[in-house]
Formats: structure tokens, C-alpha cells, sequence
């Protein structure tokens, strides 16, 4: 089976799919059901979400971090409008040393708390992983997601917090 590619909006790699029409790309990418999304719980997720759960209009402030701000945003609306009680494809993760902040309104009842929620986590993204012909789990597939959602949380967590 095939493995689930973990997409990261910051990702240089990504810059040449986003450029035309980012918005688009990303409601495409955050509408499909197939898609799992795990936002990183940080200081960034948590003023964004605050502010525009707070502001009856379209602008919305935040903390600039870099170019990639506004589409952070877009994106963290988009969950909070879409997927914000959607326990099957939303998961918020953070470190021990993070508890203080919270996305409180995104699925209120479930925190990943790393590493302690590391095989929580390990179980919740293999529900959408590939399976073989004898309907075993593809174990190097799900290793190659760990690894991938490991260095976009690590990158994010060490460029944003």
C-alpha cells in the first residue's frame, strides 16, 4: 500500500504548488477526507486562533514570523471552521514543557502530548495508512510518516515557538 506524505505549508519543496493558487491548494488538501491534519500546538497557532475566534471581520492580526504568515492563518481558519470537533482527522500535538497553551476549541477532549502520546498518535495516523494483500500494514510505510511528521513538527517547533 501506499504510505500518507506529510505536508508541511513552510516546506520549500512546496512553494512551486502554492504559488498560483495557495488558498485553493490548501482547501483542497484540508477537504479531502483522506487527509489527516496535525497542528503543532505553539504560541503562533494559539494568538492566531485567538484572534480570529475574537475578530468579527476578515483581519485578522498575528504574529508575523515570516512570508508564510497569512497562509498559516488561512489555513488554522479553515480548520477551525471545518474540522475543529472532527476527532478522526484533526489532532493537536505538544511537547511536556507547552501544557500552559492550548488550542482549546479544537477537539477540546483530545491532546497528544509528545512523547508520552507518541503510540496514541502512531495509532491514530496508521487508521488511514496502506494495507497489503493479506491486510497487514505496510510497516515500513508507516515508519517513513512517523519520520516525515517528526521533522515537520521538530523544523516547526524549533522555527515558530
Amino acid at each position: 500500500g501506499l504510505g500518507h506524505r506529510v505536508i508541511d505549508v513552510s516546506d520549500d519543496l512546496l512553494q512551486e504548488e502554492l504559488v498560483s493558487q495557495p488558498e485553493t491548494w490548501i482547501v483542497d488538501k484540508l477537504e479531502d477526507p483522506n487527509t489527516k491534519v496535525v497542528l503543532v500546538n505553539s504560541e503562533m497557532a494559539n494568538e492566531s486562533l485567538k484572534n480570529y475566534s475574537e475578530s468579527d471581520s476578515d483581519n485578522v492580526v498575528s504574529i508575523t514570523k515570516d512570508s508564510m504568515d497569512a497562509l498559516r492563518v488561512f489555513c488554522l481558519r479553515h480548520i477551525h471552521q471545518r474540522l475543529a470537533t472532527n476527532y478522526r482527522r484533526l489532532a493537536v500535538i505538544q511537547y511536556r514543557q507547552d501544557q500552559a497553551m492550548s488550542l482549546l476549541s479544537l477537539v477540546p477532549h483530545t491532546r497528544h502530548i509528545l512523547p508520552d502520546h507518541l503510540p496514541e498518535l502512531q495509532a491514530w495516523l496508521a487508521e488511514t495508512q496502506g494495507w497489503d494483500d493479506n491486510e497487514n500494514m505496510n510497516e515500513s510505510t508507516r515508519e517513513q510518516t512517523l519520520r516525515d511528521l517528526k521533522a515537520a513538527v521538530q523544523k516547526y517547533t524549533s522555527n515558530f515557538t
